[in-house]
């Protein structure tokens, strides 16, 4: 072989060797974000259970109430009677 071919198959592994660490840092990286990903997802639907969603329903007892200036705070709140939504 000549010089120049050493030299460029050496300059060629060179390149193939530093391709592949490239890659597998990259994928690391995305398996690092599938994980953390999971991992916030699940934490978010375990914060999210129905008691926690719950406290922020309002709380009258009263009958014939103005329900504007009781839940003055409030957007909406959704009962429907016997269908188990609340």
């Amino acid at each position: 072989m000549k010089t120049e071919d050493r030299i460029i198959h050496l300059l060629l592994n060179l390149i193939e060797e530093l391709l592949h660490i490239v890659i597998s840092v990259f994928c690391l990286l995305l398996l690092a974000l599938s994980v953390y990903s999971l991992f916030d997802t699940a934490n978010l639907y375990l914060d999210a259970s129905r008691s926690s969603i719950l406290r922020f329903r309002p709380q009258i007892e009263k009958e014939n109430v103005n329900y504007y200036e009781e839940l003055k705070g409030s957007v909406s709140w959704l009962t429907l009677d016997g269908a188990g939504v609340d």
